[in-house]
């Protein structure tokens, strides 16, 4: 169950752009509007303390899953360098805090859910967005596109990229996400797309929680 849509704690959302995003080189300035303007309690199960939404750490949702730290959010999508023509896909989008983020800043967001309840508080938290699309997913299922997504943001840590997802990405379009390597490690990172290369940048080293089922080392996930 996750929490109803309340009124934004300024002084939360204050001391964490302030404390966490400005000093880790968030700049955006349509990014950190957004950030300022968004509560993160509907992305949160109910009952979760205040305080602990706007930490630098991942936030539990439940089972193996959590959402970014804010920090990492803003990051990644800062470096995935959105246009107002963007079409972004968030894959693993989770409750849809950074879906909801991006929506007013790109011509279109899809974001795609597998788990049940998180599924319902995506739908939920993306209703008043018309520009964005709610998709399931699931080993059996693959998602269809018209045209490949210029950008792609991984909202659950991974250890690979799989290959159909990779090629939802357009010709010199960006992917960007936490990936954990077999040390444990999580580093955010953000790919470019060159014919069928990647040139790959580090961004750096980010809290995360557990990697995606599906997103792990051996699976074959259909998106």
């Amino acid at each position: 169950m996750f929490a109803a849509a309340s009124t934004p704690d300024a002084l939360y959302l204050e001391a964490m752009i302030d404390g966490q995003l400005r000093p880790n080189g968030v700049t955006n300035t349509a990014l950190l509007a957004r950030v300022a303007a968004l509560p993160r309690q509907p992305f949160a199960p109910a009952g979760t303390d205040p305080a602990l939404l706007h930490l630098d750490q991942p936030l539990p949702l439940g089972g193996s899953r959590s959402l970014l730290p804010p920090r990492t959010s803003a990051r990644l999508i800062q470096a995935l360098e959105l246009t107002p023509r963007s079409r972004v896909l968030v894959a693993a989008a989770g409750p849809g805090y950074e879906a909801a983020l991006l929506a007013p800043l790109v011509a279109h967001v899809t974001a795609c859910e597998a788990d049940a309840s998180l599924l319902l508080a995506l739908r939920t938290n993306l209703v008043d967005y018309a520009n964005a699309d709610v998709l399931p997913f699931g080993p059996a299922q693959r998602l269809a596109s018209s045209e490949p997504f210029t950008h792609v943001l991984l909202a659950a840590p991974f250890a690979v990229v799989p290959p159909v997802l990779s090629a939802l990405v357009a010709d010199g379009g960006k992917l960007a996400g936490v990936q954990v390597n077999e040390a444990g490690l999580p580093t955010a990172l953000v790919r470019t797309k060159h014919g069928k290369s990647w040139v790959e940048e580090t961004l750096f080293e980010s809290p995360a929680g557990a990697v995606h089922p599906a997103l792990a080392a051996g699976e074959h996930f259909v998106f």
